[in-house]
This record gives structure tokens, sequence and C-alpha cells, in this order.
């Protein structure tokens, strides 16, 4: 949609850009936390979650900038761009991108135990292209 838009108003000089932060902790994730959905349901550890505000920030940092047409019709990671733009979220950090081995690694693939045995800085901030996480799981 954001590719189909960018082309309609590209003559108005408006920039069209799909945002995809990564696991956003809202309140519906608090309750959902707090009443045991979310283990039930989800079972993501919460540890690299987003606030709502660092979506906000990404979406207002890519509107104050004047080359935002650059980005017209694409999608854009928060998390990636933070690094671009260096902004953080409210607490000050910075979580990986939804497609870094940074992320993927200790809430994908390790269990808990490798989770707290590998420091963070062993992990690369390699970043797999989004048709790679589409595939279904090798059989």
């Amino acid at each position: 949609m954001a590719k189909d838009m960018a082309i309609e108003l590209k003559d108005e000089g408006i920039s069209v850009v799909s945002f995809w932060p990564g696991l956003v902790y809202t309140e519906r994730t608090e309750i959902a936390v707090q009443n045991g959905e979310w283990d039930k349901y989800v079972g993501m550890p919460l540890r690299e979650t987003e606030s709502p505000t660092f979506t906000g920030r990404a979406i207002t940092t890519v509107a104050l900038d004047p080359d935002n047409m650059q980005k017209t019709g694409t999608y854009q990671v928060v998390a990636e761009l933070a690094e671009e733009y260096g902004f953080t979220d409210v607490n000050g950090k910075r979580p990986p991108s939804i497609r870094s081995l940074k992320f993927l690694l200790p809430n994908y693939v390790w269990d808990q135990e490798t989770t707290d045995k590998v420091p963070e800085w062993m992990i690369p901030d390699l970043k797999l292209p989004f048709w790679m996480m589409s595939q279904p799981p090798p059989s």
C-alpha cells in the first residue's frame, strides 16, 4: 500500500513510509502480562520491547527530514531508523532491529540458559533480509 500511495502522492511532494516497530510494550501488553495471557499465547521475552514513543520519534524524525522523499514507498524498521538518525527510546536505549541477529537469536532461537550465557557484544548485528524471515522452517 505504501508503494502505491507513494506513486499517487509523489507529485504532491508527500512521502509515504511504512513503519515497522519491534515488540511494542503497550497498555494491552501490560494487561496480558499481568493476567498470564502473554506467557500462554505469546511467550516471547519482553527484554527488547519498545515504547510507543519510540515509533513516534521515528515518524517525527522522518517527517522532518528534508530528504524524506528518498524513503517514500519503502518500509522502515523503527530500530534501524534510530541507528540512522541517532534517537533513542524513552529509557535512553536503542533496541535491536527486529531482523537483527541481536534480536532474533535470544528471542526465537536460544533458550533462556543460552541467552544468559552469551554476552550481548558477541552477537553480531547482522540484519537478515525480510524474505528470509518469511520462509517456513525447514522440514
